[in-house]
């Protein structure tokens, strides 16, 4: 019966890798896009949960593209180096993405992961995001603006000084 619950347990323990037509779950998963709804203009995040140290690998590069409203982040991993152990996995924890600034409209974000095990594959893991229209800049004073500013306070300052002044008189 032991070996029978230790076989079981490592089945799940391997089930994320034994997906469908051999492609394993992504090591990222709850894909966010940090920003969002964000302004025209403004950077985003791509934030995702990454499963250190499950799949034997870790992440080496990302780059973002960009078609016709689906943006596409694709995560490159790289092995562990020689001689690193990982017998207890630590909980999973976010990693952010710049994807830069975009253009009003509707997105689906998709992370892409490339393993560096050859024949390994992982699935897409994907969101939607928004963004909406740039922020308008606020207008500023110019120099001469303020002075013209200051002054009228400074005469209603003074005028209610005066007035102040006057009825305390009576």
């Amino acid at each position: 019966m032991r070996i029978l619950s230790c076989f079981l347990l490592a089945v799940l323990l391997m089930a994320p890798t034994l997906a469908v037509a051999g492609a394993a779950q992504s090591p990222f998963f709850e894909l966010r896009a940090i920003g969002s709804p964000a302004s025209a203009g403004l950077p985003l995040v791509a934030r995702a949960l990454y499963r250190f140290c499950v799949y034997e690998e870790m992440i080496g590069s990302s780059q973002v593209s960009q078609s016709d409203g689906v943006v596409t982040l694709t995560v490159t991993m790289v092995p562990f180096p020689p001689g690193t152990a990982c017998f207890t996995p630590p909980p999973p924890d976010f990693y952010d993405f710049p994807l830069g600034s975009f253009a009003e409209g509707d997105y689906t974000l998709i992370l892409e992961t490339i393993s560096s095990i050859p024949g390994r594959t992982y699935l897409p893991v994907s969101t939607s995001f928004s963004v909406g229209p740039a922020l308008r800049s606020v207008p500023t004073l110019s120099p001469a603006s303020w002075l013209v500013l200051a002054a009228a306070m400074v005469l209603v300052l003074a005028r209610s000084r005066h007035r102040l002044g006057q009825s305390g008189a009576d």
